[in-house]
């Protein structure tokens, strides 16, 4: 018997004492593993190179695309020329064997390691093998098992398993036909490929004998053909080697071909295999050329990727197959079915308008449309993806754990969508307009996930005692889509200075994602351009968006948006992340970015420019603006309204957040809180003054949305107890006048109007302020007005405002310490921590949040406004 070498001899103990100790639980098998429908096998194969030489050896080489070739095994056998010889698991152990069928005696025999690690034969039958018979071995008849098939001249086609004989059926197969066996129709199930040379063509049957296919190609004696998955799609392709055109034609099942490359030399006699031997998971190609001794290894594109010098001579055989077990195999997975929600997988933001120079709807937008003005959309794909935990790469290598990691990723995402079609497959965007409001667009989706624990080889299956494993995160069901309001924490919408200045400002942008921009000035003038979405190729394998997760956590879609829900793991993935969703962009997939024009004044007058690009964190698609040149207009660093009217969608709820109170003026100012309460709730809103210096005479407007809010009363405030003061409360409007006989000077509040609030949760109210003022001497008096909104929202989001005035400060944080030892009747919108009833630890908590709103707005006041930086949402 021949004998492993000593390294082999090593590894194969090491191998059986993991399975008998570590993994007796797990069954090996050498079947490929179906990480879409959960079931466990071989992910990657660790080919060897095998060569029957009728100088009556067996040699097997161990080929590392860098390293090698290593002799592994080297086998005496009696090994005629035209002998035929193949290589897979026949006896369902995990490990390949090697199958000789031997044209002298007729026997077939294979070749095994036994459980000693030496070498045995096992005939399986007297097949009458002759020169011209094929063997080869695959799972013809679904049963998880392989079987060896055998096509000879008689002619018929006998199958027969570990134990001998099968069946047989008459097959049309004559001296100077090949055969291969292999998937080439994506069901699972090998299929029988017969190169027919009297009819030139290629012959597709099943185990029955029943044709499925056939395509016309040019086959001559001392051709060859094979069956492998060469381009990672997940089925297997026909490779036809020709010895009169010294060409390689891959073809799928349905004569299409799918590449085609020249080979210096094939002759009749060369040695011709195909399949995975520099373990990345794709098969190669592989040529023994008898007239020059040398192995070569090809992939589909032709391109060299090794060769070695061996004695090949001709007629002699080439297999490959893994004999010392070195297969990356996963055992059955843990399975659990979870939820990601709400990940973002576009923004479209609006464009920036002043509020003050640009009031309306209508003037400046982006819309899904190309120039011929239809509108447009993205293609969005649902896929599956995959994540090893954290260690294999260390037992990989690095840079081969990263090309498996993406083979297999593209290998069965190729199986996924050609099983599932194109129900995962939806469109985004179509007739989606930004306006006076920023957009996103979420999706969720529900997912099976798999944890397949890795049970060979053993280095890679357990390190540093944990137990490894293969992530498969499978759709159940095509997304659902949502579009949703966003609230931008770079930029305030409604005031152009909180945008940023430059490019790498933005939220997640880094140049290399940068998809186009266009820029343009707003001026009188109207302006239309269009964001055409090409990319380069680096981008195109981009656009996915992709969480990252860890054992027992949540999961995160990383800015700009967060995918919630608990997406609880059994290992450690480290900083894998796994993609989920692919937007599939082309020149026809165009935004429109409109202005109608109208700023006249040269003060006013701001340039744009608008940026697409994918955030490089998640790949989410985002539209979003800078603001590099503004007019003089507006240096002033408050906010100047007068009355506005924003159309009907505005009173809808879409104008998003923005806060003016942290902004700082050297003069007088007139102002209203942002505040927000919650529906059927009595909401009480001043109206306040600061610095005023002798003021005689004002005159105020206050504008809302009477469907959200109902003015009931209105009472004059501290500064004005002593003015003669006059109010009218009407539908959406407030008036209100006053004179005071000795000027009013100093801080506090006009009036405390107290509002009933009949709008629902979301609705968003503008609290939009006017003005006229003069002081004692007549004299007009320059003020600064800062408007605000006033914004319906649940009991969750209002915690912490314990006395009801939109804001969190100090007193909220008393009036919780005294409800905590009994002084007043406790309210539960100061219970922080949600156990029902308020303690001092509730009351530290708003504390905590009153410190840290004063020292947030304190900032603003000391250094102004910062541009692309949004000032903080005090309540």
């Amino acid at each position: 018997k021949g004998r492993l070498n000593m390294k082999t001899r090593l590894y194969f103990l090491i191998l059986v004492f993991a399975a008998i100790v570590i993994f007796s639980f797990q069954t090996a098998t050498a079947t490929e593993a179906d990480f879409i429908s959960g079931s466990g096998g071989r992910v990657v194969l660790d080919g060897d190179v095998i060569l029957g030489s009728h100088n009556d050896y067996i040699h097997v080489y161990d080929v590392d695309e860098t390293d090698g070739p290593e002799l592994i095994a080297d086998l005496t056998r009696t090994y005629w020329q035209w002998d035929g010889i193949a290589s897979g698991d026949l006896s369902g152990n995990g490990v390949d064997e090697i199958i000789h069928g031997c044209r002298v005696d007729g026997k077939l025999r294979v070749y095994y390691i036994d459980s000693d690690s030496t070498w045995s034969t096992k005939i399986i039958e007297t097949v009458n093998f002759k020169q011209g018979h094929v063997v080869d071995i695959g799972d013809i008849n679904g049963d998880g098992s392989n079987e060896i098939v055998i096509a000879d001249t008689e002619p018929q086609l006998r199958v027969l398993n570990w134990d001998g004989h099968l069946w047989a059926v008459q097959l049309d197969f004559e001296k100077g036909d090949k055969m291969a066996v292999g998937d080439v129709t994506g069901d699972d199930v090998a299929e029988i490929i017969i190169g027919d040379k009297s009819q030139n063509s290629i012959k597709i049957f099943d185990y029955t004998n029943i044709e499925i296919g056939e395509f016309e190609a040019y086959f001559a004696d001392g051709d060859d053909i094979k069956v492998g998955d060469v381009n990672l799609d997940g089925i297997g392709e026909i490779i036809h080697a020709s010895s009169n055109a010294n060409m390689i034609s891959i073809y799928d099942m349905n004569g299409t071909e799918l590449g085609v490359f020249s080979l210096d030399n094939f002759r009749k006699g060369d040695g011709f295999a195909v399949g995975d031997v520099t373990m990345n998971g794709v098969d190669e190609i592989v040529h023994a050329d008898y007239t020059e001794d040398m192995i070569s290894l090809y992939d589909m594109n032709g391109d060299l990727i090794k060769k070695f010098g061996r004695d090949f001579r001709q007629g002699d055989g080439l297999a490959i197959g893994d004999v010392d077990g070195g297969s990356v195999i996963v055992g059955e997975p843990i399975h659990s079915q979870q939820t990601i929600a709400d990940q973002v997988i576009a923004i479209i933001n609006a464009p920036p308008k002043h509020l003050g120079v640009i009031n309306d709807s209508g003037v400046f937008y982006a819309t899904h449309e190309n120039e011929n003005e239809e509108q447009t959309s993205h293609s969005f794909k649902t896929t599956t993806d995959f994540a090893f935990s954290a260690k294999i790469s260390v037992s990989y290598g690095s840079s081969k754990f990263v090309e498996a990691k993406a083979d297999i990723s593209s290998k069965y995402s190729s199986k996924f969508e050609r099983e599932t079609g194109g129900s995962f497959t939806q469109t985004i965007g179509h007739g989606l307009t930004a306006d006076i409001k920023d957009r996103v667009i979420h999706t969720t989706t529900h997912y099976d996930v798999y944890e397949f624990p890795i049970i060979n080889p053993p280095d890679m299956a357990v390190i540093d005692g944990e137990q490894q494993y293969i992530m498969a995160v499978v759709p159940i069901a095509p997304p659902s889509i949502t579009l949703d309001d966003y609230n931008s924490p770079i930029h305030t919408v409604g005031d152009i200075r909180t945008y940023p200045g430059t490019m790498n400002e933005l939220l997640g942008y880094k140049s290399r994602n940068l998809i186009n921009y266009i820029e343009f000035v707003m001026s009188a003038d109207e302006s239309s351009a269009w964001l055409e979405l090409t990319e380069s190729e680096y981008q195109a394998g981009k656009h996915t968006s992709s969480f990252g997760f860890s054992a027992g956590a949540s999961i995160s879609g990383g800015a700009p948006g967060v995918a919630k829900g608990s997406f609880s793991v059994q290992a450690d993935y480290g900083s894998e992340t796994v993609n989920t969703n692919k937007l599939t962009i082309t020149e026809e997939n165009s935004i429109k970015v409109n202005y109608e024009g109208g700023i006249t004044d040269e003060d006013q007058k701001y340039t744009v420019r608008s940026v697409m690009y994918y955030d490089d964190e998640t790949g989410a698609l985002i539209l979003d603006y800078i603001i590099p040149v503004m007019g003089s207009h507006y240096d002033h660093s408050a906010l100047q309204f007068g009355s506005f009217s924003m159309g009907d969608s505005y009173y809808n709820g879409i104008l998003g957040g923005f806060n003016f109170s942290g902004y700082t003026t050297d003069g007088t100012v007139l102002s209203v809180d942002t505040t927000q309460s919650t529906p059927d709730s009595e909401v009480q809103l001043p109206i306040k003054i600061s610095d005023a210096d002798n003021i005689g005479n004002m005159d105020i407007t206050l504008t809302y949305d009477d469907s959200i809010l109902s003015a009931s009363t209105l009472t004059t405030g501290a500064i004005t107890s002593n003015s003669l003061f006059m109010d009218n409360i009407g539908s959406g409007i407030i008036n209100i006048s006053l004179v005071d006989a000795d000027g009013i000077s100093g801080n506090g509040s006009i009036a405390i109007i107290t509002f009933d609030v009949i709008g629902d949760e979301g609705d968003i109210s503008p609290l939009i302020l006017s003005a006229l003022a003069n002081d004692r001497d007549g004299e007009g008096v320059n003020m600064e007005i800062m408007s605000a909104y006033f914004s319906v929202e649940d009991e969750e989001s209002l915690k912490g405002d314990v006395n009801g005035d939109g804001k969190i400060t100090s007193a909220d944080a008393l009036l919780a310490l005294q409800m905590a030892v009994g002084i007043i009747e406790e309210d539960l919108i100061a219970d922080m921590n949600d156990d029902g009833q308020v303690t001092s630890i509730d009351a530290a908590e708003i504390l905590d949040l009153a410190t840290g709103n004063a020292v947030v707005d304190m900032g603003y006041k000391l250094r102004g406004l910062n541009k692309g930086i949004k000032p903080r949402q005090l309540p």
